[in-house]
């Protein structure tokens, strides 16, 4: 799919690689939302890469830019699987971005299945740190942050342009 000039998966990547995983590490969980990598682990395939962090900020800037009063997060998230807190709203879907709350993991520990999705970016925030583009339930927004490069997140490609 394609915002703001730019080609995206609509779907959280699949691809079984060594240290590649499922939440719970069951496969219907992977069927649904993707299987879960660490930084070190996170490819996408031929053609298509992990994107840096800038590459997610001009997504939320494109559509910002196109989305009115309606927060970035909640235009992206789907309409559904979202435990959502008292203050925020369920998602809208609106360009068929369909962000998942996958959850994330962390040495054999899984968390945040229903409540956040997270998502690496190829971009190092020092040793041993990455940023990741993050949504969460508990508000409407999206944004960038930084964790262990060891934890385990979703990854959504983007098509190179070449």
């Amino acid at each position: 799919m394609e915002i703001g000039g730019r080609t995206w998966m609509a779907e959280n990547l699949d691809y079984e690689v060594p240290e590649s995983f499922c939440y719970n590490d069951s496969a219907a969980n992977c069927e649904k939302y993707g299987r879960l990598y660490s930084f070190g682990t996170a490819v996408c395939p031929d053609g298509w890469y992990v994107p840096e962090w800038w590459d997610w900020q001009a997504l939320y800037d494109s559509v910002e830019v196109m989305n009115g009063d309606e927060y970035v997060g909640t235009s992206l998230k789907t309409t559904t699987d979202w435990v959502l807190s008292d203050s925020a709203a369920q998602g809208t879907d609106r360009y068929g971005f369909s962000v998942l709350p996958a959850g994330r993991g962390q040495s054999e520990t899984y968390f945040g299945m229903g409540s956040v999705a997270e998502f690496w970016t190829s971009s190092l925030w020092g040793n041993p740190y990455s940023y990741f583009a993050t949504f969460s339930a508990a508000y409407e927004g999206s944004g960038i942050d930084y964790t262990f490069k060891a934890y385990l997140l979703s990854v959504r490609c983007i098509m190179s342009k070449e």
